[in-house]
């Protein structure tokens, strides 16, 4: 065989015997990361070692994401930086209180609105300031207001869209961010809270 030969046939069972590079682990690792939806998370290779990087949204990911990267062909061993995102979990948990804590006031006290307008009945003016206190206390958190269809009421989008945003603009005026607050209109004379955090 020619010196060109055994050079090539070298390299080949070199290449072998290395595993793959590290581009190509960085590709699997990638992917696996795109799978996961992991958006949160930085993961470099650099000769066979993985490095991860970031704040991971809560505990299981936190768990999950140094054996399940580890895994990955090629990579022979990783460093896990990544730390719980405490803020994050934070916010979710005051976001979590504040909609069952709105759940339990309007369990009691649906918003009701006067027939064909979007003005709140008195009493449900109140229940929305009660509302906007228990808003108040998680600062964090967003929030979507979306209407409901009462037992017998029309799905009137142009009327719900009024009222979802009535039920907005009477919390904003509380002092509620109207940044952190949004409208989902969905017909009908009843109008419930559903708080959402993002």
């Amino acid at each position: 065989m020619s010196r060109v030969g055994w050079f090539g046939l070298f390299t080949l069972v070199m290449a072998a015997a290395c595993g793959p590079s590290d581009e190509i682990v960085q590709g699997r690792v990638d992917q696996a990361v795109a799978f996961k939806e992991w958006s949160w998370i930085q993961a470099t290779v650099n000769k066979g070692q993985l490095t991860l990087e970031g704040l991971a949204p809560d505990e299981e990911a936190l768990a999950e994401v140094g054996p399940l990267l580890a895994q990955v062909q090629g990579v022979k061993d990783v460093v896990n930086n990544v730390a719980l995102d405490t803020a994050l979990v934070r916010r979710r948990g005051q976001a979590a209180e504040c909609a069952q804590a709105v759940e339990g006031i309007l369990t009691q006290r649906a918003i009701r609105f006067g027939s064909g307008n979007a003005r709140p009945q008195a009493a449900s003016a109140r229940t929305l300031d009660e509302i906007a206190q228990v808003l108040a206390g998680c600062p964090d958190a967003t929030f979507r207001v979306t209407g409901t269809v009462a037992e017998g009421g029309t799905a009137n989008e142009s009327l719900s869209q009024r009222r979802t945003q009535a039920v907005v603009d009477h919390l904003a005026g509380k002092g509620v961010a109207a940044g952190r607050l949004s409208a989902a209109p969905a017909g009908g004379s009843v109008i419930g809270i559903v708080l959402a955090s993002h």
